[in-house]
């Protein structure tokens, strides 16, 4: 009688909490989901709302990549061309300093 009592109690518990965690989940997600306050959400919507979420997460983070990406572009020509200047600076300096000894 008294496991009855107990897995009877447990029971009831285990129900109450699921009921928590569904109000937990609602009052979480309640600013993302366009719904009514006292709309049940299932699996299916928290999953869906997650993803949508991690959607957006990854489409920042994709922004900011091809962002990064066009600086990283960027920087590299312009080192390409501080390179091109280097070494073409010596010939430069050896065609003036030839110019000016035969003006001389």
């Amino acid at each position: 009688m008294l496991l009855l009592l107990a897995y009877s109690t447990a029971i009831e518990s285990s129900k109450e909490i699921e009921a928590a965690m569904q109000i937990s989940r609602r009052n979480a997600l309640g600013s993302v989901i366009n719904r009514a306050p006292d709309a049940p959400l299932d699996d299916f919507t928290i999953m869906k709302e997650t993803l949508s979420v991690k959607d957006e997460e990854l489409q920042k983070l994709a922004k900011d990549i091809r962002a990064t990406d066009s600086t990283i572009k960027e920087r590299a020509e312009k080192l390409t061309e501080t390179a091109e200047a280097a070494d073409s600076a010596p010939y430069a300096v050896h065609s003036y300093v030839w110019m000016s000894n035969a003006g001389s």
